[in-house]
């Protein structure tokens, strides 16, 4: 397993944590724009991601849907973070959400992990290697059924 894999993984599995953690507290919400919130969660789940992107990664940049919007995105480390993708459903009490981060070098990306939190499923992705969920290395299936041609398959 990469650094970077440990790294991505740390983050995703502690950040489920911490938005499970203020969710038992009580949410607050903001909303954004219509049909667009962000809760306690959110905020309390990037600024852990952050500041272990800080401390492990210091001459990275943060690219974050909460707080963190303006970033170099052709940067030599640059990490993008959605630190409750489907915070619409989280808030409703929908369980179909997760954490997503991802890592660019050069505008190109070269690992990326979500974890959904409701069914402890946790993927990831580094260019080069097998991706993988739980540990478990998945692919892509090639069929001969049209519109069928990248349906993903676990081995």
């Amino acid at each position: 397993m990469s650094s970077m894999q440990k790294f991505i993984q740390s983050c995703l599995l502690d950040g489920a944590t911490t938005i499970e953690r203020e969710r038992n507290r009580g949410l607050t919400i903001k909303h954004k724009s219509r049909n667009d919130w962000a809760s306690s969660a959110d905020f309390a789940s990037e600024k852990l991601i952050v500041n272990r992107i800080r401390k492990d990664y210091p001459d990275a940049v943060v690219l974050s849907e909460e707080s963190y919007l303006d970033s170099d995105l052709e940067a030599d480390s640059l990490f993008v973070i959605d630190p409750i993708d489907g915070t619409h459903n989280f808030i409703a009490g929908i369980p179909i959400y997760g954490i997503s981060i991802a890592h660019y070098s050069g505008g190109k990306p070269t690992a990326g992990g979500i974890y959904l939190v409701p069914q402890k499923e946790l993927l990831y992705a580094e260019k080069g290697k097998p991706s993988t969920m739980n540990g478990k290395k998945i692919s892509v299936t090639r069929g001969d059924r049209p519109g069928w041609e990248e349906v993903g398959s676990f081995n």
